[in-house]
């Protein structure tokens, strides 16, 4: 239970960075 806990934060940390990485790409390249 507490893997799977960590696994969703992790998840959710990479997601989180992905989304502020592609909102920097699409603000940069206008």
């Amino acid at each position: 239970m507490n893997v799977q806990r960590n696994q969703c934060m992790i998840l959710k940390k990479l997601w989180q960075n992905l989304m502020s990485i592609a909102f920097q790409l699409c603000s940069s390249s206008r």
